[in-house]
């Protein structure tokens, strides 16, 4: 009887968060106010990223002069490549878990967790579970 072979190892799915191309959200803007329910962004994200090649995906909230914010959908194992973005942000994990390597520091964030990143320090992410999570970037920040 031959011998099996070994299941060929699967390569890491990487991405730039900037590269992600994430739709953007129906809200309603009045006097200079938008609102998103973020339970309902969450499902939206979370039923995108469900078979998809890449396992992740993105929906923009806000992309408005300075500020950036959106969320980030990924499957278990899903990678985001290290990257500087142009401004201070912050990962909120609102559901699963990640890890984020941000220079040489490999912090690990669960649900409800908050990293706040200084401009110009690259950070990369690996989700552990199926994981989803708030970014906000504001540009030019100090």
């Amino acid at each position: 009887m031959p011998a099996k072979k070994a299941p060929a190892k699967k390569k890491p799915t990487t991405a730039k968060i900037v590269k992600l191309r994430p739709r953007k959200p129906k809200a309603a803007r009045t006097d200079g106010i938008a609102q998103f329910s973020l339970q309902k962004e969450m499902l939206q994200v979370l039923s995108r990223v469900s078979g998809n090649k890449s396992k992740r995906t993105a929906a923009s909230l806000v992309d408005e002069g300075p500020l950036r914010a959106f969320m980030i959908a990924m499957d278990e194992g899903a990678t985001l490549e290290e990257e500087s973005l142009d401004g201070n942000l912050t990962l909120q994990v609102l559901i699963g878990e990640i890890e984020v390597n941000v220079g040489r520091a490999k912090k690990r964030l669960h649900v409800g967790d908050l990293l706040v990143v200084d401009q110009g320090s690259a950070q990369g992410a690996k989700a552990v579970d199926p994981s989803v999570v708030l970014v906000t970037v504001a540009a030019g920040g100090d």
